[in-house]
């Protein structure tokens, strides 16, 4: 085994620094987006219930920057599962940005969790905003 670890010692190194950057840089950013929700995040309607109102073009173009801002971001939080960073909280940021459907549902059953409000609402406290309300009218 250490003679293949020896071996794979390039591969293991770039592995090591992608891991510490996506740490450091889901550290950074996670914090800096939950400080950005508005209060009223987890009572919203479903924002593609009102897609069909928009010019079509621009609906093509919203989807398409959407997604190729939230692919990658997807990609990183599932390499965060098996290495050192913040996976699942990349995997919902992702999920956040990208336009997939059952993602106004699943993002509300995830954010509504007691755990994830409880971090989330720390994290706003932190930085002086108003905490996420799930009961905010």
């Amino acid at each position: 085994m250490w003679d293949w670890i020896a071996a794979q010692k390039d591969i293991l190194g770039t592995l090591g620094v992608v891991s510490a950057v996506m740490f450091f840089g889901s550290a950074l950013i996670l914090p800096w987006i939950a400080l950005r929700l508005p209060i009223d995040a987890l009572n919203r309607p479903n924002p593609l219930d009102s897609l069909g109102r928009r010019h079509p073009i621009g609906r093509v173009l919203v989807f398409t920057v959407r997604n190729l801002i939230g692919v990658p971001l997807l990609l990183a939080g599932i390499i965060m599962l098996v290495t050192p960073g913040q996976g699942i909280l990349t995997i919902l940021l992702a999920l956040i940005v990208m336009d997939v459907p059952g993602k106004w549902w699943l993002e509300h059953q995830l954010l509504g969790r007691p755990s994830v409000l409880k971090v989330l609402n720390w994290i706003r406290r932190k930085g002086h905003r108003p905490p996420l309300d799930p009961y905010q009218t």
